[in-house]
């Protein structure tokens, strides 16, 4: 089963916007979800 990450809109937000010193750990999250190692969860 895949593991499950709870996000926070900030999160999007942080990678989609490039915002520094965030985007860099954003992409890292969004890395796991594209290589199918876990599936996103958002919360708003």
């Amino acid at each position: 089963m895949k593991e499950k990450l709870f996000l926070d809109t900030d999160i999007v937000i942080d990678l989609l916007g490039e915002r520094v010193p965030f985007d860099e750990a954003s992409a890292k999250i969004a890395t796991f979800a594209d290589r199918g190692k876990c599936r996103f969860m958002f919360l708003h």
